[in-house]
C-alpha cells in the first residue's frame, strides 16, 4: 500500500508509518494490544465524541499547527500537548503519573 515503516518512535507497544501521500497529511500507528498507547488512542477517540467542546478545541489546535507549512512534527507533538491533556485528563483512564509520562513524551521541554 505504500506506507513506510518509521519504528516505534520512542513510544514502546506503537509502529509508526509514512503515508504514500499528503491527501490529507496523516500519520497512521499500530499499536499492541493492551499498551499505554493503544488505551491513549482509545481515550481520545471516545471522549472526542462524547464532548463536543474538547473535540471542537483539539481540533482548533490540530488545524492550526498543520497549516503551518514549516512545521515539523516534535513542535506538532508539543503544540498540541496542553489540548491532549484535557482530553485524557477528561476520559479517567489514566493515572497523573500516566498523563506526565504522555505529556513528557510528546513535549519534553
Amino acid at each position: 500500500m505504500g506506507y513506510v515503516h518509521r519504528g516505534d518512535l520512542g513510544v514502546a507497544g506503537r509502529e509508526a508509518f509514512r503515508a504514500p501521500d499528503d491527501d490529507p497529511r496523516r500519520h497512521v500507528y499500530v499499536c499492541t494490544a493492551g499498551t499505554a498507547s493503544v488505551r491513549n488512542h482509545l481515550a481520545v477517540r471516545d471522549v472526542l465524541r462524547r464532548d463536543p467542546h474538547l473535540r471542537d478545541a483539539y481540533a482548533a489546535v490540530k488545524r492550526a499547527l498543520a497549516d503551518d507549512p514549516q512545521m515539523d512534527i516534535d513542535t506538532y507533538l508539543a503544540g498540541k500537548t496542553a489540548v491532549l491533556q484535557q482530553v485524557l485528563a477528561a476520559s479517567g483512564a489514566f493515572e497523573e503519573a500516566e498523563l506526565e509520562a504522555i505529556r513528557r513524551l510528546n513535549d519534553p521541554a
